[in-house]
């Protein structure tokens, strides 16, 4: 098995098979491999590990409640002095760009 950047693992691979004749295999990502001694290669791939669910209602929920403590805290925000207004505003502004270019993907 070769691990490693995949280019890497192409030439590595080649070189393996070349130079010593052997059976060569590049894992997937979480993918075992059996070696037995004579035998095929045998590949167990565990798609469940390697794609775990994503909970959305959590991740959504937290970003919702982060903004409302952000909302909250407005005129807190707005005592601050007009430099530290700004940073706060352009870091919030950058979420939003992240943010439309998320919705602009789905």
């Amino acid at each position: 098995m070769i691990h490693g950047e995949f280019s890497a693992q192409k030439i590595l691979e080649e070189l393996i098979r070349k130079r010593f004749g052997l059976e060569v295999c590049i894992p997937e990502y979480l993918e075992e491999t059996v070696l037995k001694p004579g035998k095929a290669l045998e590949r167990k791939a565990y798609p469940e590990k390697a794609a775990p669910p994503i909970d959305w209602g959590l991740i959504l929920d937290e970003m919702e409640s982060q903004m409302v403590r952000v909302r909250n805290q407005r005129k807190r925000i707005e005592a601050k002095g007009w430099g530290e207004q700004t940073d706060i505003k352009e870091r919030v502004q950058e979420l939003s760009r992240n943010l439309e270019g998320i919705l602009a993907e789905i």
